[in-house]
């Protein structure tokens, strides 16, 4: 091996303690030698891992963006269409896009399903490795004793992926079983990056972290194909719908949108709920641009009839004088 050109890449390396502890003389040692590790989520968040501080740093593989699936099938040309950004467009190329975008929205974007796909174009054999992973995840709920309740992990993984798009309560997650224990179940699925919660804030004012609420909140899957399968919604029904924001009653569609701000802007991504307990209306997405908080609906039609943003921007118009209707 030689410093300087090669790659040393230890996978999995949480399964050997002397290779973490390797790590740091790697840095101090052979500073020219390049090394790269993986290592699971699940282990991190069980804090059973304890990398050289300061020796290291840190990257988040997310799923593929639909872009990126684009290219993982060899669709480069439309992938080209895609982030040349809204503009007008044939009809023939619309239709091409969205009919693309339904099946990203049923393959999602865990390499290991759009592998299977882009292989035979088959949407049976990405569901055939998105069971595969789902129950791999789910065999190793195991491993999180005595942290969490095996039982109460796998039901709030499951009532997470059928309640996209909605507003979270940690009892109506897991029922018979305690608030408390519910409540430890979804962190700990959240640090092992299998959820994300997506907090409520105000877009009277940035930064959005500083009045976000951890407690009010709605929540992301992993990957839109993964929550598709854990929902247990009908494929062919579904993917049979004219409309791509009817599918599943615009969960899948909101799941999409959430997970490509999350690939683009890491963290900072948040809802808003209207905060009288009589009132439903809520946002589905805000997030910064610039100095302004930009409120994000996701709605079928031109513009639906966005009674929520209507009344956020009466609440606070000059900050959200610019919005976004998806």
């Amino acid at each position: 091996m030689v410093a300087g050109r090669d790659l040393l890449f230890l996978d999995e390396i949480q399964a050997c303690p002397r290779a973490l502890v390797a790590l740091r003389y790697f840095y101090e040692q052979t500073p020219e030698l390049h090394v790269v590790t993986a290592s699971s989520l699940v282990e991190l968040a069980l804090g059973q891992i304890s990398f050289p501080v300061g020796r290291i740093e840190y990257l988040t593989m997310r799923p593929m963006t639909f872009v990126e699936y684009l290219w993982a099938i060899g669709n480069e040309v439309m992938a080209d269409v895609v982030l040349a950004g809204p503009r007008s467009r044939p009809d023939a190329t619309h239709a091409l896009v969205l009919g693309e975008l339904r099946r990203y929205l049923f393959v999602g974007g865990m390499p290991a399903a759009v592998k299977a796909y882009a292989a035979g174009l088959s949407l049976v054999a990405a569901f055939a490795r998105q069971d595969a992973l789902t129950r791999s995840y789910r065999d190793d709920f195991g491993k999180y004793a005595p942290r969490a309740d095996k039982r109460c992990l796998d039901e709030v993984l499951v009532a997470t992926a059928r309640s996209i798009g909605r507003p979270l309560k940690y009892a109506s997650l897991a029922p018979g079983f305690r608030n408390e224990v519910v409540h430890a179940a979804f962190d700990l699925l959240e640090k092992a990056g299998l959820l994300r919660r997506v907090p409520t804030t105000s877009p009277a004012g940035l930064p959005l972290a500083v009045s976000a609420n951890r407690k009010r909140f709605k929540a992301l899957l992993v990957d839109v194909g993964l929550m598709q399968r854990l929902s247990g919604m009908p494929a062919d029904a579904e993917h049979g719908k004219s409309s791509l924001l009817a599918m599943c009653s615009g969960a899948l569609a909101e799941q999409f949108v959430g997970q490509e701000l999350v690939a683009s802007l890491g963290e900072e991504v948040y809802c808003w709920l209207r905060p009288q307990k009589s009132s439903s209306a809520e946002i589905d997405y805000v997030v910064a641009s610039g100095e302004r908080a930009v409120p994000i609906e996701v709605k079928s039609g031109p513009a639906g009839r966005l009674r929520s943003l209507r009344v956020l921007l009466e609440r606070v118009p000059a900050v959200c004088a610019r919005s976004r209707a998806l």
